[in-house]
């Protein structure tokens, strides 16, 4: 369930985002390529992907999401859906349990519920 809330909301955010790209590569805190360069939000190549992390930080930096939501986003949704891979379970030590589930989806909700009720683009930060 964890992983699928994680989805809808990373659907969501890139949707929104890719409504009006010519704002969205005016923000702040667009990821880098590892050659450098901006990551462009409407490309499908590989080196242009901007992961559910890059969004949240994003969204967060340009008042699509509050300030700090790519931090608590990132501890219900991006931690339990990154612990899925088998590895990385062990290693995390995190079993998903109801109240997680529940925590992720609560989360996910009232994101999505933002997300529907700002007015998009909001003004771009000050440089």
């Amino acid at each position: 369930a964890v992983v699928l809330f994680g989805s809808v909301l990373e659907a969501a955010i890139i949707d929104r985002l890719r409504s009006n790209p010519e704002w969205t590569m005016r923000g702040k805190e667009i990821p880098r390529r590892r050659g450098g360069g901006q990551r462009d939000i409407q490309s499908e190549e590989r080196d242009d992907e901007w992961t559910l992390f890059d969004m949240l930080k994003f969204c967060s930096a340009n008042g699509v999401l509050a300030v700090g939501a790519d931090t608590a986003l990132g501890h219900f949704v991006r931690t339990p859906r990154n612990s899925i891979h088998p590895r990385a379970s062990v290693r995390l030590s995190a079993p998903i349990g109801e109240i997680g589930a529940k925590a992720s989806k609560a989360t996910v909700d009232q994101t999505l519920d933002d997300l529907a009720r700002s007015k998009f683009p909001p003004a771009l930060p000050a440089a």
